[in-house]
């Protein structure tokens, strides 16, 4: 079983805002600031928290204020901040329910890696399908949509989004495959 204990959902969170704070208070990576780290840590959280709900509200208001903080206090652009914006809901249940569905696969016995790809790519890709999407048809920034367009987008910035957040993840299953108890069992799983 994956983080069965309260405490273990709270040391998390903590961690999960932690990191939060300090990867998405500047939006852009740069040598001196590593990437947002929020698809991921939804993913993940999911896979943590599963179905409490709570904790899913907690994180999205935290996002919502370190945005408001990175746009008011820390000269971050609000170009991304219009009527798309809601649509960042309906993508952080998506990467949640995705992580989520791994954590059940494993407690039923399944093996670890093959529901956490599978899982990740499916959701990853759905999550910046939904915010991409979303932005590029309600934002107002684009002036004449178009498929082609929107797909050559996608095609310029999927990979990144989508390769960020693996980074993240590898890294966390790294780190639980070894410290955990049972973690490594779960790589065969035994259904």
């Amino acid at each position: 079983m994956i983080a069965a204990k309260p405490a273990h959902r709270l040391i998390a969170l903590g961690v999960f805002s932690l990191l939060m704070i300090v990867t998405r208070s500047h939006h852009i990576a740069t040598p001196l600031h590593l990437p947002d780290a929020s698809v991921a840590l939804f993913f993940l959280g999911g896979i943590v928290m599963q179905r409490r709900l709570g904790y899913l509200a907690a994180m999205i208001v935290g996002a919502g204020l370190i945005d408001f903080w990175a746009i008011n206090y820390n000269g971050v652009s609000s170009f991304c901040i219009s009527s798309a914006y809601t649509m960042l809901l309906p993508t952080y249940a998506l990467l949640w329910f995705g992580g989520d569905w791994v954590a059940r696969r494993v407690d039923a016995g399944h093996a670890l890696l093959p529901s956490l790809a599978g899982s990740f790519l499916i959701s990853s890709i759905g999550a910046n399908l939904i915010s991409s999407g979303s932005f590029y048809l309600l934002s107002g920034r684009f002036g004449d949509p178009s498929l082609m367009t929107f797909l050559e987008r996608m095609l310029q910035y999927a990979p990144g989004y989508v390769a960020y957040a693996a980074m993240y993840v590898a890294v966390a299953t790294v780190g639980y495959l070894a410290f955990a108890p049972h973690g490594a069992k779960q790589l065969q799983g035994h259904a």
